[in-house]
């Protein structure tokens, strides 16, 4: 199933980039690099620290009916907690004002290569999922500046397995000879509860990581 899963996002971001070829006037490209320095927290107790980095790339077009598309990539590598977590996210413009915007769509998330260690018997299992997720993101341009403030979040709650990431930030765009570097920083929250972090003795059943971020965005 986890290959399966990853084999398809793969196919479909490569047709979405393939695309673009026909008709490059109408989309927009670009790929961005974060790095997250996320605490961990396993069932209510705050565990160990890890820098995990996170990388994404964005297809945006201007036709009325296509969704805009994005591939996400996020690691995780702690005592405690480890994964690999796989967006591919398909989403429409729904608000696009001069100080405003505002996206939402749908996400297939996928979490593979993961570890949760029970530190009441010491005992790792894994928690390979793949669900769909809702998507939705805002942009609010601070006026007269080329600054805003940038909000996104994936949450589902399906078959007894609940997820959020949350991110909150500010991003400072700079014009670069027709093109544009974004600079970005802020702070990120994945939660994930289900029974099988359940334990007797270390309160309710989930893992948390939340940290500070900073990174970066060219779009071509």
């Amino acid at each position: 199933m986890k290959s399966k899963s990853i084999l398809w996002m793969t196919g479909a971001l490569g047709a979405w980039l393939a695309f673009p070829a026909c008709a490059a006037e109408h989309f927009e490209v670009s790929v961005g690099a974060d790095m997250w320095f996320g605490d961990t927290k396993i069932n209510e107790i705050r565990r160990d620290h890890d820098a995990a980095p996170s990388g994404y790339i964005t297809l945006e077009n201007d036709f009325a009916f296509v969704p805009n598309a994005r591939f996400r990539y996020t690691t995780v590598d702690s005592n405690y907690l480890a994964f690999d977590k796989y967006d591919l996210t398909l989403y429409y413009r729904v608000l696009d004002h001069e100080l405003m915007h505002f996206n939402a769509g749908v996400s297939l998330m996928n979490l593979s290569d993961t570890e949760y260690r029970n530190a009441y018997n010491n005992q790792r299992s894994d928690f390979d999922e793949t669900e769909m997720t809702w998507f939705l993101a805002a942009e609010l341009n601070v006026p007269n500046t080329p600054a805003d403030i940038v909000g996104e979040v994936n949450f589902a709650d399906n078959n007894g397995f609940k997820s959020t990431d949350f991110i909150a930030a500010l991003q400072y765009r700079m014009p670069t000879e027709g093109h544009e570097l974004v600079m970005r920083g802020g702070y990120r929250v994945i939660d994930l509860q289900s029974e099988k972090f359940s334990s007797p003795t270390l309160g309710d059943s989930y893992v948390f990581v939340d940290g500070w971020f900073v990174g970066m965005r060219y779009q071509f």
